[in-house]
């Protein structure tokens, strides 16, 4: 847990374009439900690639 927290503590200290840093995370712990937002993340990939 520790070593999560320092990366994505490094995550929000990360440069961003004029330095908004508009940036939230979500920590998924449940397999399933992490394979399910993994599918939802592609399908919208595809989506907006098109």
């Amino acid at each position: 847990k520790e070593k999560l927290m320092r990366i994505l503590e490094a995550g929000l200290k990360a440069p961003s374009n004029n330095h908004l840093r508009l940036w939230e995370f979500i920590l998924i712990k449940d397999d399933e439900q992490r394979k399910r937002v993994a599918e939802l993340v592609s399908k919208a990939k595809k989506i907006t690639d098109e």
